[in-house]
């Protein structure tokens, strides 16, 4: 009875999450994706720049300065994304790898109808 309640409570909560994950992508894939790329074209035009700047080194300092800062704003989306996918994967070998022949034949079965 505690592990349907746990399972219960963990089924409710997962569809909750996977519920509010797909209302925020539905309302930030386009506009972070645009960020995104405008960030990589930001980053590309300004190393090119800085690359041929040789001559006022206070417009260089501003320069690697802003070529630092666009290039954290895409590290924080490439990190988030690869701490979510770690995560993922964490979750998914957790799920595999508990003892599921412990439990009663409902869980064992796959049967999700008596949560």
């Amino acid at each position: 009875m505690i592990v349907k309640a746990r399972l219960r409570k963990c089924v409710a909560r997962h569809q909750t999450a996977l519920h509010a994950a797909g209302q925020l992508q539905e309302c930030f894939s386009e506009p972070t994706f645009a960020q995104f790329t405008v960030s990589l074209v930001i980053i590309c035009v300004t190393a090119f720049q800085l690359v041929s700047q040789t001559g006022n080194l206070v417009r260089l300092l501003s320069m690697g300065t802003y070529l630092l800062n666009m290039t954290f704003q895409v590290f924080l989306y490439c990190y988030q994304g690869n701490q979510l996918s770690e995560e993922s994967s964490a979750a998914a070998a957790a799920a595999y790898e508990c003892p599921w022949y412990m439990y009663g034949v409902e869980c064992r079965c796959g049967d999700l109808s008596w949560c």
